[in-house]
C-alpha cells in the first residue's frame, strides 16, 4: 500500500509547480537498482482519456503533457522517497 501511495505523489509531483524538484528526486533514484520509472507521454494520457467515466476526468488528463510514475521495490527506498516528497508537499 505505501509503495502505491509513493506511486501516486511521484505523479501527482510531476504535474505543476513541483516538476523540476521532483525531476531532481527522479534523477537522484534513477540509476538505483530499487527503484524504476515509467513515463507516460501526451499520447498515451491521451488515449487514458478515451476511457475516462465522466467529461471531468477526460478534461483533467487533456490537461496533462506527461506523467512520471515511480515503482519502489523496498520499503527503506519508499519511506526515504515519501519523506522527501513530504518536504516537497510542506514548501508548498
Amino acid at each position: 500500500m505505501k509503495k502505491m501511495l509513493i506511486t501516486l505523489a511521484l505523479m501527482l509531483m510531476s504535474i505543476g509547480g513541483f516538476a523540476q524538484t521532483a525531476q531532481e528526486i527522479i534523477n537522484s533514484y534513477k540509476d538505483n537498482p530499487g527503484v524504476g520509472f515509467v513515463e507516460l507521454n501526451k499520447m498515451m494520457i491521451n488515449l487514458a482519456s478515451a476511457a475516462a467515466k465522466t467529461e471531468a476526468e477526460k478534461e483533467a488528463l487533456k490537461s496533462v503533457d506527461s506523467i512520471t510514475m515511480g515503482i519502489i521495490n523496498t520499503d527503506e527506498l519508499a519511506d526515504e522517497i515519501g519523506k522527501k516528497l513530504e518536504v516537497l508537499e510542506k514548501q508548498g
